[in-house]
């Protein structure tokens, strides 16, 4: 009794001090969303436990949107409660407590917000909060690319990488993300560019801003995700989303295509909207655009664009498609469509065991008619949409073993350029006494000219601690050419190993050295990277 007594006097105390306390709201952002869950990025998730509420700010109302299933030391795995819909970049608030002592000292990642503790559990009446949080990734990397072969005829590659994303800087609607290259080759100059060695390619360079949760304006050189066809786009776009519809619009001109620098004759400008839906039990999202792409003032490409995309239960459908509406020849412009591109795929998980993939795609060239208008002529007299079809499959036949393989066969509507292509292979993981895993694969690929069949035996494993890892490999691969007067095949083996160090959490380096081996030649290859994740 005396044991229980002064337990409840410490439950009492405890809840005074509780009272005495204010709670606090620690804020994250949506980072990545699938058909089963949420990740939401923090600073830290120190006072976070799995099985923690979310919530969002919703009309002036905190509502409970996503229930914590597991956690690392910046990200939360979560689940969406009731209807709720998210958004990547979308606030979430965490509710946490702090003394008043704490909170004197101060915290940039906290938010006090007061608590209407009589209200429900599920809706908080609380002070809102629009404070966005600076968030910094990315990653520069170092890679050097060298082929020695037996003939003399030595290539090398230095390369460096920049990919950076630093969102909502010193806690502002300004965002900035970048993408770009350096390349230098060593005993080969450039086919397209004269004696050109050196390159240095931006891919990626735009400054967002926020206004609010529902408008997102780009300057930059940026590729639009709702329009991803269009590749990407140096000038200005504008986004604006409602709980279910977006629109968006573009402006700005095309890198251009042999040197992927900025052009300032290839002006093009268009538009897109759609729609995104949380289902029951998945989700869907279709986009439609329109764009038009000039050279020089003259209408080079007209063209629409559709993709769709759901995800129901243990089923997903992608389709995308691009309708050409503009045609000039001999001077002679009209209106008339032609199908350049429509995809399709679809992946289907019956169970944990097995799942499997089907996918159609016919494509034709596309025709830009005032800059290639010399050979638009030609092109057009054979008009042959290039069509795909590939089927494969995925089963997990005991533990630890994985099996699949895969069928796929391209061809055009006058039976050229037909080729079919057989794939398998068989995993198998947590090797007794070696560890590790392994795997053997299979190829066969038959053209109209050729056909090839490949065999590659793989081992990996961790060397120490999960901090040094190794890959070793061999591979077969045999010739034949069906044309030839000599149907004698042609047989070359490639044998390799790639040694990956993670120095600390986000320094990793690593080597890869290959031995080619074909007539009687041994030709070699060396690869150096160094990667600093930030």
């Amino acid at each position: 009794m005396v044991r229980i007594f002064f337990g409840l006097i410490l439950i009492l105390m405890w809840l005074q001090t509780e009272a005495q306390q204010e709670s606090l709201m620690v804020q994250g952002s949506v980072s990545y969303i699938t058909s089963q869950n949420v990740y939401v990025r923090f600073t830290s998730t120190e006072n976070i436990a799995v099985g923690d509420t979310f919530f969002v700010n919703h009309n002036q109302t905190i509502q409970a949107a996503l229930m914590v299933i597991q956690k690392s030391s910046t990200s939360c795995i979560t689940k969406a409660l009731y209807d709720f819909q998210p958004a990547v970049g979308q606030g979430v608030l965490c509710k946490i407590v702090n003394d008043n002592k704490k909170n004197k000292e101060g915290n940039n990642n906290k938010v006090a917000t007061k608590i209407d503790t009589t209200a429900k559990d599920v809706t908080y009446t609380v002070t809102p909060s629009n404070r966005l949080l600076e968030n910094l990734k990315g990653s520069i990397s170092a890679s050097s690319y060298s082929y020695i072969n037996s003939g003399q005829n030595t290539r090398h590659t230095e390369m460096m990488r920049l990919a950076l994303q630093m969102q909502h800087i010193d806690d502002s609607k300004f965002s900035v993300e970048t993408y770009m290259n350096y390349r230098k080759n060593f005993g080969r100059v450039s086919s397209v560019e004269g004696n050109k060695t050196a390159y240095f390619n931006i891919y990626n360079l735009a400054i967002k801003y926020e206004p609010d949760s529902t408008w997102l304006l780009c300057l930059g050189r940026q590729i639009n995700r709702n329009f991803s066809s269009v590749g990407a786009i140096d000038g200005f776009q504008a986004e604006k989303n409602w709980k279910t519809f977006f629109v968006g619009a573009i402006t700005g001109f095309r890198p251009d295509m042999y040197t992927y620098k900025f052009n300032v004759n290839l002006l093009e400008y268009g538009g897109y909207g759609g729609y995104k839906l949380k289902l029951k039990n998945g989700t869907n999202e279709t986009t439609l655009g329109l764009m038009e792409q000039r050279n020089s003032g003259n209408v080079d490409r007209r063209f629409a664009f559709a993709q769709s995309s759901l995800r129901y239960k243990k089923l997903y459908l992608f389709s995308s498609g691009e309708l050409d509406l503009y045609k000039n020849i001999n001077g002679v412009a009209s209106t008339s469509p032609r199908l350049t591109n429509f995809y399709v795929s679809s992946q289907y998980r019956i169970n944990r065991f097995v799942s499997f993939n089907l996918s159609y795609d016919n494509r034709k060239r596309i025709m830009y008619y005032d800059t290639e208008k010399e050979f638009v002529e030609t092109w057009l007299l054979d008009d042959v949409a290039r069509q795909g079809a590939k089927a494969g499959i995925r089963i997990q036949a005991i533990k630890n073993m994985t099996v699949g393989g895969s069928y796929g066969y391209r061809f055009q509507n006058n039976n050229a350029s037909k080729s079919q292509n057989i794939n398998g292979y068989v995993s198998y993981y947590n090797l007794p006494l070696v560890r590790g895993s392994v795997s053997l694969g299979y190829s066969n690929n038959t053209s109209n000219y050729m056909k090839s069949i490949s065999y590659v035996l793989r081992h990996s494993r961790s060397l120490y601690r999960e901090i040094v890892y190794a890959n070793v490999y061999a591979r077969w691969v045999s010739y034949t050419y069906l044309n030839s007067d000599d149907s004698s095949p042609l047989n070359q083996a490639y044998f390799g190993c790639d040694i990956d160090v993670m120095i600390t959490k986000k320094l990793r380096a690593g080597i890869m050295g290959e031995i080619n081996n074909f007539q009687n030649k041994n030709d070699f290859r060396i690869n150096l990277q160094v990667i600093k994740r930030f």
